[in-house]
């Protein structure tokens, strides 16, 4: 309990300095959208999956707070799915590289001995369309980002509840660093999320699937491993 509001903590002040940090190198690669003619950079996304990667990382690896394997290979799918996002804002993918990616990393980590192959299949479907409208909350980042927040702490809730507590741990590591992505969406011209962040949290909060990311690469903004809340 305590490490999990640490965690939250540290996630939370890590995610909003390294939205800040990243803002420059993303404008001088040219990760960049255009708002009124003025370049945006879309580095908030990597600041989240990299946040939330670090946090829970530390916490598997010093064994304060271990994932477990189903865990750590959500993390694992989420960033994958978040690193896609972010190629697609580098160099502009089409939809449909993102959705088969997506696929593939749902497929990857759905239960299906717990769902059976049909249910397995329904979940991925569920989790590729979940994932497919946060892309198209195009620059409304405070509402995909508040979906997100919302959504993470909601099944981090249910998660404790069923006391899985590596998942709980990785849900409100992934609210937090969202939240301190939006710490900064009230500024002009601010960092915007991107294709990364977007596509982390639908593929990333396990047993409900959820977001996307045009410049970034959060995610995990949350829904991908499981079918099915759990509570």
């Amino acid at each position: 309990m305590l490490y999990g509001i640490a965690a939250a903590s540290l996630a939370l002040l890590l995610a909003a300095a390294l939205t800040a940090f990243l803002r420059m190198p993303a404008l001088r690669l040219g990760i960049v959208d255009q708002h009124r003619q003025r370049p945006v950079p879309l580095s908030g996304g990597a600041a989240v999956v990299l946040t939330t990667g670090l946090v829970a990382g530390a916490g598997q690896w010093t064994g304060v707070a271990p994932l477990g394997s189903g865990v750590g290979r959500l993390l694992a799918a989420g960033a994958g799915v978040a690193a896609l996002g972010l190629a697609a804002d580098v160099w502009r993918l089409r939809r449909r590289f993102l959705l088969a990616g997506t696929a593939v990393a749902a497929a990857l980590v759905v239960p299906y001995g717990e769902t059976g192959v049909p249910g397995g299949l329904l979940a991925v479907a569920w989790i590729v369309g979940v994932t497919g409208a946060f892309w198209g909350l195009d620059r409304a980042d405070g509402l995909a980002g508040t979906v997100g927040v919302v959504t993470a702490f909601g099944v981090g809730a249910c998660a404790a509840v069923e006391v899985m507590d590596g998942l709980a741990v990785l849900l409100s590591v992934l609210a937090a660093a969202l939240t301190g992505f939006l710490m900064h969406n009230c500024i002009r011209r601010g960092p915007r999320s991107g294709r990364a962040a977007r596509c982390s949290p639908g593929s990333c909060s396990p047993r409900r699937p959820s977001s996307r990311a045009r410049g970034t690469a959060s995610a995990p903004v949350p829904a991908c491993c499981s079918p099915s809340p759990p509570c």
